[in-house]
């Protein structure tokens, strides 16, 4: 699957790239290949270009909000290794890190400038932060009226579409332990770590919340019960596989799976996924 849409592959007014969190170019458009040179090639590391952030700050970073860990100037070294200002952002997603921004670079026609304008527009609309009131400050995730807000919209959606989506919750044990070691700030430290893996192993599509204290929900749209085992199993290995202190010593999870039914209300929809807990990492 592809990170970048066809109508941005060619667009050279925004510079679009993919990384790995080592810095390997997993894709790139053509605003990228004519600031950065056809150099910067498909699996070479690009973290050197960035300059300010820098490319492990950014890896390293919580999300603000929306899966975004950046959002602002941005300085580069382009293909002649001067440094350049770019004003864009940098977004988390199941892809990796993927950068948008704004090229200074000159498009011929008034309709292709018009029709560049209207891209980047779009792009804004969709890449947009959590409003604050919608995010989980802790874990940069989305908060309790996220998960309701996604949930009523989700449902509508299915009852019209009749396409299935499920519902993932993961239920943390062990917070209080952290707590008792007496690590400043360690059970937060554990919620931002997990919040930024489930923003990490999920789509962009897909909508992760912490509506309470120890436990994340996730909405999965056009998603059906084997689709979400399989994420849910990637999440598992993923937080088994984690050497993070405290989170590895510490803390485990409860998974809970439920697909979507036709006529079941957002909250009987809720506690079937958080009663059928059947995987354990």
């Amino acid at each position: 699957m592809k990170a970048i849409s066809p109508d941005l592959q060619n667009l050279s007014s925004v510079v679009v790239a993919v990384a790995d969190p080592t810095g390997t170019l997993l894709e790139s458009n053509a605003g990228f290949v004519r600031l950065f040179g056809g150099a910067r090639c498909i699996g070479t590391n690009i973290s050197e270009c960035f300059r300010m952030p820098r490319f492990e700050e950014l890896a390293l970073s919580r999300p603000l909000g929306n899966g975004d860990v950046f959002r602002g100037s941005l300085h580069f070294s382009d293909a002649k290794g001067e440094v350049v200002q770019l004003s864009g952002k940098v977004i988390r997603s199941a892809f990796g890190l993927c950068l948008v921004a704004e090229a200074e670079v000159a498009t011929p026609g008034l309709a292709v400038r018009a029709a560049d304008a209207e891209k980047r527009s779009r792009v804004e609309r969709e890449t947009k932060p959590l409003d604050e009131s919608l995010r989980d400050k802790v874990s940069g995730t989305g908060n309790r009226e996220r998960l309701q807000q996604a949930l009523e919209s989700e449902i509508l959606a299915a009852g019209r579409s009749a396409a299935p989506f499920c519902l993932l919750t993961v239920n943390l044990q062990g917070l209080s332990e952290v707590t008792r070691e007496g690590q400043a700030g360690g059970g937060e430290k554990v919620l931002a770590r997990i919040g930024f893996m489930l923003s990490l192993l999920t789509r962009p599509t897909d909508i992760v919340t912490r509506p309470d204290a120890a436990r994340f929900v996730l909405v999965l749209p056009h998603t059906n019960l084997a689709q979400a085992a399989a994420t849910a199993e990637r999440i598992r290995k993923a937080l088994l596989g984690d050497t993070t202190e405290p989170l590895c010593r510490h803390v485990t999870a409860q998974f809970g799976l439920a697909e979507s039914r036709q006529g079941e209300g957002a909250q009987e929809f809720l506690a079937r996924a958080t009663a059928d807990q059947a995987a354990r990492a």
